[in-house]
């Protein structure tokens, strides 16, 4: 939130707790949760607070990994299939001090960039299926629901994961084929 602020200090930015959305009721015309909320500890509650800072009418524009035939090959779950391979190579790699920083179960509420499940569940990178997404967003007018991804998307990912992780370099890879 800090180093936000830094690079953007005319933007209005608030850390937000999981529970309460720092608005008032009614305060927002459109809100975007763009692949956010496989993120979160309890999508529910997350998806009740937007609906109570939106307007009447108002649009939400959601999108999540879709939990298609290629979804087990998401390298973000790589750290909860095997953590004794994650935790190796980061120590490989000469990283175990921010391994420990970022994954280290030290009862905080974030893994890595996930937040602990409320039903104490493994604190995956979920996927969804449109009934999935349907039955999150019950009280919302739904527009348009689009499956996108597969196989080539998501060996892109895989390699520029690796490619990251090991080379240090920034999404080259899904950058150019966006």
């Amino acid at each position: 939130v800090e180093e936000s602020r830094t690079l953007c200090p005319a933007a209005d930015i608030r850390s937000y707790d999981g529970v309460a959305l720092p608005y008032p009721d009614s305060h927002f015309r459109a809100v975007t949760l763009i692949e956010v909320l496989e993120h979160v500890g309890d999508e529910a509650a997350v998806l009740r607070e937007i609906r109570r800072v939106l307007v009447p009418g108002g649009t939400l524009v959601l999108t999540t990994p879709h939990a298609g035939d290629w979804a087990w090959m998401d390298p973000d779950n790589f750290k909860f299939r095997a953590p004794w391979a994650h935790k190796a190579l980061y120590t490989l790699l000469g990283r175990s001090k921010e391994y420990q920083r970022r994954f280290a179960d030290s009862g905080r509420a974030v893994v890595g960039n996930f937040t602990r499940r409320t039903d104490g569940s493994a604190p995956w990178h979920r996927h969804y299926t449109r009934k999935q997404v349907g039955s999150l967003a019950a009280g919302f007018d739904i527009g348009e629901c689009r499956r996108e991804g597969g196989f080539v998307f998501a060996t892109a990912l895989v390699a520029n994961y690796l490619a990251d992780k090991v080379i240090g370099t920034w999404p080259w890879l899904t950058t150019a084929m966006m």
